[in-house]
């Protein structure tokens, strides 16, 4: 992280972007059908996410790729 900005998620499927100086939201990535439970940031500022629709998402401030998560045995 930048120490500027705060990444969360939430259980309405999005990730949030918010400006720690002004408490702002600068960004809404919703890229998940079901809540987000994980989060990563890289050190690209790109962020991994993870969610319980079996899905891992990478993105990098333009774009998206997602992988379904490994699911068993």
């Amino acid at each position: 992280s930048d120490g500027k900005h705060l990444v969360s998620v939430s259980d309405d499927c999005t990730i949030n972007v918010l400006d720690l100086s002004t408490g702002q939201r600068t960004e809404t990535i919703k890229k998940h059908a079901s809540p987000v439970f994980s989060l990563d940031l890289l050190p690209n500022d790109g962020i991994v996410s993870g969610s319980s629709d079996g899905m891992i998402n990478i993105h990098d401030g333009y774009n998206t790729k997602s992988f379904k998560a490994h699911t068993g045995g």
